[in-house]
């Protein structure tokens, strides 16, 4: 992936397309807080907020996963940060443009 920022225009090229920053409003600014079930549904795995953070585990090989209840339409870019906590020793994965089924899993 490339891409390159033009502050002097306050674009973002990124992969092939121009981002016009000044004209890109953000819609969901998240900071992980006591009151996290208010945004994120636990669709898998065991979900805490600890010291700032959510954090989630699985049994087995099955996904940790969360689904924001706030909907976005359209064309959308996200930026955020992960990272494992040991023992874990796998990848991290994020979903995204989909619909989930809690019933059918």
């Amino acid at each position: 992936m490339q891409s390159v920022t033009d502050s002097m225009n306050n674009e973002l090229h990124l992969w092939g397309k121009k981002v016009l920053l000044d004209k890109s409003p953000i819609i969901m600014c998240y900071h992980p807080a006591e009151d996290w079930l208010d945004y994120w549904t636990v669709a898998l795995g065991k979900w805490e907020y600890k010291d700032g953070y959510l954090i989630g585990s699985e049994r087995k090989s099955y996904a940790a996963m969360l689904l924001s209840k706030q909907r976005f339409e359209g064309d959308i870019m996200f930026s955020f940060n992960v990272q494992t906590v040991l023992p874990a020793t796998r990848d991290l994965n994020a979903l995204f443009c989909a619909n989930w089924d809690l019933e059918k899993n």
